[in-house]
């Protein structure tokens, strides 16, 4: 069986549109879940400056007229954060070295970035997934959980006592989004010169950051994407130490979801380290379930 393999430095429509196919087709058979951030990369492409090529980010393997394996790096955090590569094979394309070959491609551009190290992710139901990791002899590092709404669930407006209110970050407030995002993962404050973290520029490729206020104050953060694949996600959450135990985190999160709502969000997901019970807690008092779990490897190359 011959195949094809494209390296693309983003996802147009065509491609995007061929790659999500894909990965509902593994999801349906497998059962598993994948974090392939597909709607970030086709918006990101589709508003980078035209004949700027970028870095090689997508290896999509096509045979018979479609796409029938991927794999896609994730290097958005900056020179100091590992690299999170993902990927999968069509069921009916297995066994045949498609993602071996996929893995060899992706690999080559890490170390032509001088990358030493990356994160795999897989889900923990994937038995194959995790053969192929054990295979390579990466080694497990952490997961998160992820977490739909339960569109059933009854959810109440947020607490107006409480006087939260949700405001679009602009580039101006780029600094204290750096600032609070080195306080909740406890990492190095991103330098300022990082353009991938300004607001507009992350609006445009589908995350609106939001400042969350509480008498002008900032008690914390929250960022919105909106997807056309149909699934809304709720990244980058929290909210400052000296404000925490006044109920903030439920009004902010119920404030979010309203947002989504008015947007016509039909799914909304989220992921959580599972040792963070404080987190899990609200997310389930709020009407999320627990998914899946992701589970992040670490490879060196």
């Amino acid at each position: 069986m011959e195949y094809e393999i494209k390296c693309l430095a983003g996802l147009d429509r065509e491609d995007y549109e061929q790659v999500l196919r894909l990965e509902r087709e593994c999801e349906r058979a497998d059962k598993i879940a994948f974090k392939l951030e597909l709607d970030y990369k086709k918006n990101a492409y589709e508003h980078a400056p035209r004949g700027q090529s970028g870095e090689l980010n997508d290896f999509i393997a096509f045979a018979d007229g479609q796409a029938v394996g991927y794999i896609g790096l994730c290097d958005f955090g900056g020179p100091d954060a590992l690299p999170e590569v993902t990927g999968m094979v069509h069921p009916n394309y297995r066994r045949r070295g498609i993602f071996s070959a996929l893995h060899a491609y992706a690999s080559g551009e890490l170390a032509r970035r001088g990358r030493k190290n990356a994160l795999l992710l897989c889900d923990r139901r994937s038995a194959n997934g995790h053969a192929f990791l054990e295979r390579i002899g990466s080694a497990y590092k952490s997961c998160e959980v992820e977490m739909y709404l339960d569109q059933s669930a009854t959810l109440r407006d947020a607490d107006e006592p409480l006087g939260i209110s949700l405001r679009k970050a602009v580039n101006a407030d780029a600094g204290e989004l750096r600032r609070m995002d080195a306080i909740f993962w406890n990492e190095p404050e991103p330098p300022a010169e990082d353009a991938k973290r300004l607001p507009e520029e992350e609006e445009k490729r589908g995350v609106t950051a939001y400042l969350a206020q509480k008498d002008g104050a900032i008690v914390g953060k929250i960022n919105l994407q909106q997807s056309e694949s149909g699934v809304s996600g709720i990244y980058g959450f929290g909210v400052l130490k000296e404000h925490r135990g006044k109920g903030y985190g439920r009004a902010i999160l119920l404030t979010a979801l309203k947002k989504l709502k008015e947007a016509g969000a039909k799914d909304v997901l989220l992921q959580v380290v599972p040792e963070n019970e404080r987190a899990l807690n609200l997310y389930k008092s709020c009407g999320f379930q627990e998914t899946s779990v992701m589970d992040y490897y670490e490879w060196t190359l």
